[in-house]
């Protein structure tokens, strides 16, 4: 409900006024069912892919050096829960970047 929303909220704000820690108004919503966190959505569905990270890897160019093949496995690693068998499709860039 809202009113345990709230409660819960108010409980949460004395709690870190009493350790000295405030909260950016800017930074903080309230009372939100979907919220952007650290990459992902959440959702009282669970959590699932933002897509703008899945965009930014298929904008992607080709990978030229091994910096940049770090780059592209290192954000794929990121969204490595929601790709199913994932290890199997990435093997081939596995192998080229080990010694």
């Amino acid at each position: 409900t809202r009113e345990g929303h709230d409660k819960v909220v108010r409980q949460v704000l004395d709690k870190l006024k009493c350790v000295g820690m405030t909260l950016n108004r800017e930074k903080t919503e309230f009372s939100k069912t979907n919220i952007k966190y650290l990459g992902h959505y959440l959702s009282p569905e669970g959590i699932s892919v933002d897509p703008e990270k899945v965009s930014s890897i298929l904008k992607m160019q080709p990978p030229e050096n091994v910096k940049d093949l770090q780059r592209f496995n290192g954000m794929v690693n990121f969204l490595a829960k929601f790709i199913p068998e994932k290890a199997k499709i990435m093997a081939p860039i596995s192998v080229l970047l080990q010694d």
